[in-house]
């Protein structure tokens, strides 16, 4: 009776201990799965802040001098039929540096070398992976937008973004990352160009309900009008100041219309709640000169000198609106001031100035 009660008791144990060691075993299983994904994602993540990091160089080093430009391959760019999309870096000079557009005032005034070209110019750069270093890497393979598809490139854009448009997904060329000569991993970027896109939450500085006075017109920047923009299906969205106010991101406007959704997939190239801008002279490669102060006082800006040289000239009323403002503009520009041709027939920034008063503030009844 004993032994068998032993025997029953033992029988138990070990069965309880199969499901211990069972269950020890699965966990461990589990464990390692666990461990395995969490390196694949921290592969992934790593990959992918590697590929931010060049392309936020490639960023910096095309577009950071002031004499360059930005379209979509779409845009005046050479075989820009396979991905409409890609942003492509131009430059505003000739590859010495020099101007296109040189002062010629016998022949009009102003002269563009680039009269009579045929074609347009080869850009400098695709702001996409592969590409890295640009089109003056190898001038010999220039690389451009190709009839990429999902088994030569990595969608960036895709129909969950849009509204299912094939011409409007981005695909880009993946790039190989080597450890010892052996494939251990990818990564793959695509530099989209807000400035192409509508400012859909751009406060209206003309709106009465924004303020009691009215603006220089000058002055103001002059936002898009979202009520412009239609969607593929027609739906066409106006917000008001207060709701433009409240786009903090893209999603809001899916919140603040009820046809935000559809009209933000359809127009993802087109509209955007973020960009900004720099006040840039592309052509002179420096930052645009703010006519604000000149316009709104009685006094004439006098010139700024530093480092023994002449760093921006003087601004008065009776320099010319044509041509070189005055002797000091016209030293700047390497030219004769006496031999320049509007010296003496050109407008004044008097008159400019006289105009933007037109519209001085007033109390709105």
């Amino acid at each position: 009776m004993g032994d068998g009660f032993a025997l029953i008791s033992a029988l138990m144990l070990l069965a309880l201990l199969t499901v211990v060691g069972i269950a020890f075993l699965s966990l461990a299983t589990v464990q390692v799965r666990t461990s395995r994904i969490g390196q694949f994602q921290e592969e992934a993540r790593a990959d992918a802040r590697l590929a931010l990091m060049i392309a936020i160089g490639e960023l910096r080093r095309e577009m950071g001098p002031d004499q360059r430009v930005s379209t979509t391959s779409s845009l005046g760019s050479p075989n820009g039929e396979g991905q409409k999309h890609w942003t492509v870096v131009h430059r505003t000079t000739q590859k010495n540096g020099e101007p296109f557009l040189i002062r010629d005032d016998l022949n009009g005034g102003l002269r563009d070398l680039r009269a009579g070209q045929e074609g347009p110019e080869e850009p400098i750069n695709y702001l996409v992976s592969g590409n890295e270093g640009g089109l003056r890497t190898n001038p010999m393979i220039p690389f451009r937008p190709g009839n990429r598809n999902e088994s030569n490139g990595v969608i960036v854009v895709g129909d969950g973004s849009t509204n299912g448009d094939p011409e409007d997904r981005v695909l880009v060329p993946p790039v190989g990352i080597f450890e010892e000569q052996e494939l251990v991993g990818r990564y793959a970027f695509w530099v989209g160009d807000l400035g192409v896109k509508a400012h859909v939450a751009v406060a209206n500085r003309h709106d009465p309900s924004q303020s009691p006075q009215k603006f220089l017109p000058l002055l103001g920047g002059v936002g898009p009008e979202s009520g412009g923009i239609e969607s593929d299906a027609g739906a066409r969205i106006r917000f008001d100041e207060m709701t433009k106010s409240r786009l903090i991101s893209n999603r809001s406007i899916e919140l603040a219309h009820r046809n935000g959704r559809e009209w933000l997939r359809s127009g993802f190239h087109d509209i955007t709640v973020h960009s900004q801008r720099v006040l840039v002279n592309v052509r002179e490669g420096r930052l645009q000169r703010n006519l604000s102060v000149f316009l709104n006082r009685d006094e004439d800006i006098e010139p700024l000198r530093g480092h023994g040289g002449l760093l921006s000239p003087s601004l008065a009323e009776n320099d010319n609106l044509v041509g070189p403002a005055n002797a000091e503009a016209a030293l700047l520009a390497g030219l004769a001031w006496e031999e320049t041709r509007h010296t003496e027939t050109s407008p004044k920034f008097g008159l400019l100035r006289n105009w933007a008063r037109c519209s001085i503030p007033t109390a709105l009844i």
